[in-house]
């Protein structure tokens, strides 16, 4: 019975001390150690139990910096809600830092790590660019900003800088000064100020301080640079018609590859409600073929203005959805900061001109056609559909007499007599012998989620045809009339709700919007279309993330573009709209295309 009632109470003895957590709570040891930070030496913490105080070695801490400490410890550590790994995680020292130590019994204690900067004096203490506008050298003055490390150079003008790719600058400091492993030397050593540079001194202890060095210009916001040398300057080109002489060179500090100069080329004025904008669009005609950012030779390029386009990329948008489509012909958007002589003219896209070509539409320009259903009716060689009065512009073969154009006529004529004649019995006839129908739904699929209301009338809509084939929808062209566009507005009004465009509705007015519509009279249609929609819904639903990244790629530019046209909104908040408005469209549309 003794013996029973020894092994009971060590029992007891036993899960009284299992069952006591510990309050031990400490931080033992706290060092950032060189090898796996990059430094020159180890930086210690010299660790001050009574006030809880880590105080770092402030003459080698690179400030703003993200890095990685080594510490003993007992307990588990914290900054904030998130769990601190020994050797593993970075923090970010340019201000202190508070470590929580948590017991096994959750009582807890906190650690202040303490970290001061580098003091200006002991890094760059003056810095200036000298730079070149309108043949006249400026000193533009830095202004330094030690807490945020940077150093910022105001251009007094937007004007174009000579030579920026090999400014001089002269700057005081008592260290030794580099930029990656070229020492720089005040007044002597050249570099390229269109990209931001990061400026390392190094002082005697060994301690470093990094500068983010910025100059602010056109030249500078990451994008290629379009420069057109003209006489007269863009006052010059006062038409649509006529060509005047210009020098073109292109300077893209990304990809020199693509890089090139004293290209001669006619400019003119393009566009129909464009061209009536401040920001001007234009067409380009080199003298020869020539490749533009690797796309193939051509001599016809367009610059356009996207003037009345709050995030500047609609159009780009639109052509990225046809590219996840795979759409033939979809061109490609380049955006670019625009001269015309010293003058900056703001941030435009450079893309292909849509016509008949090796690179562009690669068709027969004798036997095969290329028309535009535009309602402003403007080529020479053009008519109008016998049934429903559709404006057919013929772009291709170009000819002297609308007698050339016959085999045009019949090919348009024979698809509308088909889908529109009182007895084609459609949808139950050849009509889909004569039009690829593919074609016709990613068409479709790309301008009902851009919401282009331009096909109602229609303006910009282009077909082609090879001979003994089916006439084919594309390529796509101009959204600036999508994207929720307020219906009557001529402002930035963008992103309103909207309904389907195409399919259901009571009444049609105008006869692009006809001849949509009659596509979904065809319940074949409807289910092939269906299915297609399936097919890319998730490759469209990615265009999120395109639309974010172009609104980072553009940030710097539409902040100069807005310095010269000023009616612009808030960029970032287009972009957002942007992106909010196609995430509950699309989400609509598979809703709506899923009932047919």
């Amino acid at each position: 019975m003794k013996t029973k009632v020894v092994l009971l109470l060590y029992c007891f003895f036993i899960v009284a001390c299992v069952g006591e957590k510990s309050s031990k709570k400490q931080i033992l040891s706290y060092v950032i150690e060189a090898e796996k930070n990059a430094l020159r030496a180890d930086i210690y913490g010299t660790i001050d139990e009574d006030r809880r105080i880590i105080i770092l070695d402030s003459k080698v801490l690179p400030i703003n910096r993200n890095l990685v400490a080594t510490f003993d410890a007992i307990g588990k550590i914290f900054i904030g809600n998130i769990s601190q790994i020994s050797g593993e995680i970075s923090n970010n020292y340019s201000s202190d830092l508070t470590y929580t130590v948590v017991a096994e019994d959750e009582s807890s204690i906190t650690y202040t790590v303490k970290s001061s900067p580098l003091s200006s004096d002991d890094a760059i203490t003056d810095f200036r660019v000298n730079v070149i506008q309108n043949g006249k050298t400026q000193v533009i003055q830095g202004a330094i900003n030690d807490q945020s490390s940077t150093i910022t150079l105001h251009v007094p003008s937007n004007n174009w800088i000579d030579n920026i790719e090999n400014a001089i600058a002269t700057f005081t400091s008592k260290g030794l000064v580099k930029i990656g492993d070229i020492e720089q030397i005040s007044g002597i050593t050249p570099n390229d100020y269109r990209h931001e540079l990061i400026y390392t001194v190094t002082l005697e202890d060994s301690s470093e301080k990094r500068y983010n060095v910025i100059l602010v210009s056109p030249q500078s916001t990451g994008l290629p640079v379009v420069k057109i040398e003209i006489e007269g300057g863009a006052n010059a080109i006062k038409d649509k018609e006529n060509y005047m002489p210009s020098f073109v060179r292109l300077s893209d500090a990304s990809h020199p590859e693509y890089n090139f100069e004293g290209k001669e080329a006619g400019i003119r004025g393009r566009g129909n409600v464009t061209w009536t904008y401040p920001k001007k669009p234009y067409r380009l005609k080199f003298d020869k073929k020539i490749s533009v950012f690797g796309l193939g030779e051509a001599k016809s390029w367009v610059l356009l203005a996207n003037y009345r386009d709050p995030t500047l990329i609609m159009n780009t948008v639109a052509f990225e959805l046809g590219h996840k489509l795979t759409f033939p012909y979809t061109n490609h958007a380049n955006h670019v900061e625009m001269f015309v002589n010293e003058e900056y003219k703001g941030s435009y896209m450079l893309t292909e001109q849509v016509q008949v070509d090796k690179y562009r539409i690669d068709i027969d320009e004798k036997k095969d056609f290329f028309v535009e259903l535009d309602t402003y009716y403007d080529e020479e060689i053009k008519f109008k559909s016998a049934l429903i009065n559709l404006p057919v512009n013929v772009k291709s073969p170009e000819v002297k007499n609308e007698s050339e154009i016959e085999f045009v006529k019949i090919a348009i004529n024979n698809l509308l007599e088909a889908m529109f004649g009182v007895s084609s019995n459609f949808p139950n006839n050849n009509y889909k012998d004569l039009i690829d129908i593919k074609s016709v739904i990613d068409f479709l699929i790309v301008n009902e989620v851009t919401g282009n209301r331009d096909l109602y009338r229609p303006n910009s809509t282009y077909m082609y045809k090879v001979e003994n084939q089916k006439i084919h929808m594309g390529p796509l062209w101009d959204f600036d009339y999508g994207f929720g566009k307020k219906d009557g507005s001529s402002n930035q009004d963008f992103f309103y709700t909207e309904g389907m465009y195409f399919y259901n509705k009571s009444s049609t007015s105008e006869s692009g919007e006809s001849f949509f519509m009659q596509f979904f009279k065809d319940s074949e249609f409807r289910s092939e279309y269906k299915k297609r929609w399936n097919e890319v819904k998730s490759s469209i639903s990615d265009i999120d993330i395109f639309i974010q990244e172009m609104g980072i790629y553009l940030q710097k530019s539409t902040i100069e573009n807005k310095e010269v046209w000023t009616h612009n909104l808030d960029h970032a908040d287009q972009i957002n709209k942007m992106r909010t408005w196609l995430k509950e469209r699309i989400a609509y549309l598979d809703t709506q295309i899923n009932k047919f």
